[in-house]
């Protein structure tokens, strides 16, 4: 990336990335702005410009990425882009194939870019359960992309446990400390590890009774736990450490965000500590459950 190459006009500071204004209510905006682009010579055919287009929503601050687009600057000989329209393909990479294809990857790989891996995996994690679960304990609306990015973090941390990677654990502890950023995770980690180990308690109670009515047999079909699941929940609390860190550093940094009003969460039971404390009381008492279940 060109650093401090753009510039929006006469006496305007040189900036590397230019923001757009936003078209409220526009499905077929339009800009007409002139932007100067200085790129050295000897860097200039292989330059491109790169446009990136999100949703922005009046009520999150978060915008929703849409997609993005490259403009060579030069053409197929070399010579400058002329001047009038040029179509742009749109690109939209599939966020979620690419999650299933990384836990596919060497662990090896993967520690090396930990703080990247992780910044995206909570930024993923965080859209998908602030816009599923209304409540702390709203379980029944994780959606199976909630679910499945729980998955990935905790087959990632079960990686950082194992012997080879130790030194990779120190990584991790600063980067909960220092990096960490983001404040409305806590929740839907909690919701997601109590639904685990409450599918691992009704399987064992279903188990145990041998008398089921047909009526909450058929009801309580879908809690039926398969192997697959009793071993995640396995690795899920042999890295419950690391998932309670996080959480504890999320409440943090979203209890501050509120303080200055840099937050805007719609649902306000979320900012009482009374009931975060309840919470966590709440999943130790389950997990205590589940560890006297016979």
């Amino acid at each position: 990336m060109q650093e401090r190459a753009i510039c929006s006009g006469i006496n305007a500071d040189p900036v590397t990335i230019y923001r757009s204004h936003i078209q409220y209510h526009q499905n077929s905006p339009k800009w007409f702005e002139h932007l100067k682009v200085n790129v050295p010579l000897e860097q200039f055919e292989m330059a491109h410009l790169r446009f990136t287009f999100c949703h922005c929503s009046s009520k999150e601050r978060e915008r929703k990425f849409l997609g993005f687009s490259f403009l060579p600057l030069a053409d197929k000989n070399g010579a400058c882009l002329s001047d009038g329209e040029h179509e742009l393909y749109i690109y939209k990479y599939q966020v979620f194939d690419s999650l299933q294809r990384l836990g596919r990857v060497p662990g090896e790989e993967m520690v090396k870019f930990l703080e990247d891996i992780l910044d995206a995996l909570f930024a993923l994690f965080t859209m998908t359960t602030v816009n599923n679960v209304t409540t702390i304990t709203d379980s029944n609306n994780l959606s199976p992309r909630t679910l499945s990015i729980f998955r990935v973090l905790i087959d990632f941390f079960k990686t950082l446990n194992d012997p080879k990677f130790v030194s990779y654990r120190s990584a991790l502890e600063k980067y909960i400390e220092k990096q960490f950023s983001a404040p409305l995770v806590y929740y839907g980690l909690i919701t997601c590890v109590r639904r685990y180990v409450e599918m691992v308690i009704v399987s064992i109670q279903q188990t145990n009774n041998e008398r089921t009515s047909i009526d909450s047999s058929s009801s309580s079909s879908s809690t039926i736990v398969t192997k697959r699941d009793l071993e995640f929940i396995l690795r899920c609390l042999s890295v419950l450490d690391w998932i309670l860190k996080i959480i504890v550093q999320s409440r943090i940094l979203y209890t501050r965000a509120s303080i200055a009003g840099n937050l805007i969460v719609e649902n306000s039971n979320l900012q009482n500590d009374d009931e975060f404390k309840m919470e966590l009381l709440l999943l130790f008492e389950t997990i205590q459950r589940l560890l006297h279940s016979e």
